[in-house]
C-alpha cells in the first residue's frame, strides 16, 4: 500500500516468475484491510496488516489485452468487464498496463489538441513498463 500511495498507482499487477498471476488495487486493499468501526487497537491492526499477504487479497481472474487492441477494443473490453486496468500481455509477458486515465486521454487529449500524435502512455507517463 505504501508503494502505491508515495507513486500515487491505483493498480498494480502481481508477477511471478515472469508471468502475470493478479492484481492488486487499492479498493481491494481498502476491502480487505479492517474497517474504520473496528474497535482493533492501532497496534493490532499494524499486526494484522503487515501478516497479510498479496497473494490473499490479489485478484486472480485478471481480464488481459495484446499489446496490437485498438483503444476501442481495449475500451470495450474494459467497459464489457467492469475493470479499471488492463494488463498487456505479449504472449505470457506483461509489458504494459492500460488505466482509465489512458484512455480518458487518448480519447480526449486530441478533441482538445493536446499532444498530438503522441500517445496516452508516452504523453502522461500511465503505462507501467516491466522488462
Amino acid at each position: 500500500r505504501k508503494i502505491m500511495d508515495v507513486h500515487r498507482i491505483e493498480r498494480l499487477p502481481v508477477v511471478d516468475r515472469g508471468r502475470l498471476v493478479g492484481i492488486v488495487t487499492k479498493g481491494l486493499l481498502q476491502r480487505t484491510g479492517p474497517s474504520e468501526a473496528t474497535s482493533l487497537s492501532v497496534w493490532e491492526i499494524n499486526y494484522l496488516i503487515a501478516r497479510m499477504t498479496v497473494k490473499e487479497i490479489m485478484r486472480k481472474d485478471v481480464v488481459t489485452v495484446p499489446p496490437d487492441i485498438t483503444v476501442e477494443c481495449a475500451v470495450a473490453t474494459a467497459q464489457e468487464h467492469h475493470v479499471g486496468a488492463l494488463p498487456v500481455l505479449e504472449g505470457e509477458r506483461l509489458v504494459g498496463i492500460l488505466t482509465n486515465n489512458d484512455f480518458f486521454y487518448q480519447i480526449l487529449n486530441p478533441l482538445l489538441g493536446i499532444n498530438e500524435g503522441a500517445s496516452a502512455s508516452s504523453s502522461m507517463g500511465l503505462t507501467l513498463r516491466i522488462r
